[in-house]
């Protein structure tokens, strides 16, 4: 997640380096409350993406905006989780299957919060705690590094699933690939 630190565009303009300042939110308008609600460890879902794409706010430091999913999880070992499970090439497959044709372009992913629900865990085993550690390990790399446990995670996530070394290994390489081919 590069929110605050690069330059975006939100709400019609362009920011070097956007940040809410909670406080005058709070006394200038009525969502104090609610960003004080959203101010906790949480997963980020970005939505319109060609995979599943979730940044990990372990210290609660980020509110989100449309179009992200909070998702809040019950302990931080489920943090790491369910992010792993939610950045599956598993996962991706059984979203796009779920919401072909929703997203304003033909080739991208839009679930909304019930169906993100809806999405199965992997079974508690080895190689899902693996896709965690994974994740976890991702989420704190540098770019060069993050992607290559993001591959690693990848694959592991899908054997966490059940699937086998050979299985895994070819989704895992389409879901790099559609990561990849959006970054160009």
């Amino acid at each position: 997640c590069l929110w605050g630190s690069t330059p975006c565009r939100f709400d019609g303009q362009r920011w070097e380096s956007l940040r809410i300042d909670v406080h005058r939110l709070k006394r200038e308008s009525t969502l104090g409350k609610w960003a004080k609600s959203r101010l906790r460890p949480k997963l980020l879902l970005a939505t319109q993406t060609r995979v599943l794409e979730v940044a990990a706010d372990e210290r609660g430091e980020y509110l989100p905006v449309t179009p992200l999913i909070s998702i809040v999880p019950e302990s931080e070992e489920d943090l790491w989780r369910i992010g792993a499970a939610l950045s599956s090439p598993v996962l991706t497959v059984l979203a796009m299957q779920r919401s072909a044709g929703a997203a304003l372009t033909r080739d991208a992913i839009k679930l909304s919060a019930t169906q993100v629900r809806q999405l199965p865990l992997p079974p508690r085993n080895s190689d899902s705690r693996r896709a965690a550690e994974l994740f976890r390990r991702a989420c704190h790399a540098a770019d060069g590094a993050r992607q290559d446990l993001l591959r690693e995670c990848a694959e592991a996530s899908c054997l966490g699933y059940g699937m086998s070394k050979a299985r895994a290994a070819a989704l895992a390489r389409w879901w790099t690939e559609r990561l990849e081919r959006r970054k160009k």
